[in-house]
């Protein structure tokens, strides 16, 4: 049975290679895929700058953007 398509879109962007290197390395030592690894630290950071901006949760924060 195949796997249900994920609900996204598709991202390209120019980041320095230290910052990618780091990123790759983060990837591979979880084993994740590249996909999964993106979207696990973007939710962190989103989470994080809500708490840093004193929001309950990213989507507060989102909400008032």
């Amino acid at each position: 049975m195949p796997r249900a398509k994920k609900d996204g879109r598709r991202i390209n962007y120019f980041i320095e290679r230290d910052v990618f290197e780091e990123f790759e390395l983060f990837a591979t030592s979880q084993r994740y895929p590249m996909t999964t690894a993106i979207e696990i630290l973007l939710e962190k950071g989103l989470e994080a700058e809500a708490k840093e901006r004193g929001f309950q949760c990213k989507e507060e924060w989102l909400e008032r953007l």
